[in-house]
């Protein structure tokens, strides 16, 4: 294996340049034996408004986080316009 794992013991890999959501990467949990895969990342769009963003687990999270500087995003909006 020729990624190092973090201080809790999973490898993630670096993110990537936009590809429109056609990669995905398995991280790995390798203080098992076998390492075994915990979730999957990479860009995929979000279910309200369409943008592409970078989901740390594409399974699960569907909502845009935002970049905190010019957009919110829909995980961090109240949900007031009745969708």
């Amino acid at each position: 294996m020729s990624a190092k794992p973090n201080y809790l013991g999973f490898v993630q890999p670096q993110r990537w340049p936009p590809d429109d959501g056609a990669r995905r990467e398995p991280v790995l949990d390798v203080v098992t034996t076998p390492p075994r895969v915990v979730r999957y990342v990479g860009y995929r769009k979000c279910m309200r408004c369409g943008i592409l963003f970078w989901s740390q687990d594409v399974q699960r999270l569907r909502l845009c986080t935002g970049d905190g500087v010019s957009r919110l995003g829909c995980r961090s909006r109240d949900d007031t316009d009745g969708i």
